[in-house]
């Protein structure tokens, strides 16, 4: 599922493509506090560290 959310984003400038991801992170920051099934906490911790991490990649690559 990932995988087509960024898929627009290949071939695009960064520092615009990038914004939604930025932001998916800040909203999991403030939600994942309260959730409380272990199940969903854990799903959506692990969704955030994905966009977080293919944040930090893609910054990588323009450097």
């Amino acid at each position: 599922m990932l995988g087509r959310a960024l898929g627009p984003f290949q071939g695009c400038d960064w520092d615009l493509a990038a914004q939604p991801l930025i932001r998916l992170v800040g909203v999991f920051e403030k939600v994942l506090p309260a959730i409380s099934d272990e199940y969903a906490s854990k799903f959506y911790t692990q969704a955030r560290d994905v966009a977080a991490l293919a944040a930090d990649i893609e910054a990588m690559r323009d450097k």
